[in-house]
């Protein structure tokens, strides 16, 4: 997914972070379950039910972090 809207690889220090708050969110959404049900049904289109709730939360955070960048919107 990073390499694609950054157009570049991430480097080691990027990855780690983004690893680092992958499992922060992941963790916050297993304590939060409902907060991450709420997140995946916001929009018109539906989750698939492929993935658990708090995954696709923490997965939907993680892209819109990238999407959210400089570099994504300057490209």
């Amino acid at each position: 997914m990073a390499g694609r809207l950054l157009a570049r690889t991430l480097t080691a220090k990027e990855l780690s972070i983004v690893k680092g708050g992958l499992q922060a969110m992941l963790s916050f959404n297993e304590q939060q379950p409902e907060e991450a049900k709420q997140l995946i049904s916001t929009g018109e289109s539906r989750p698939s039910g492929s993935l658990p709730a708090t995954q696709l939360a923490a997965l939907t955070m993680v892209a819109n972090q990238f999407m959210n960048l400089d570099e994504t919107l300057n490209k």
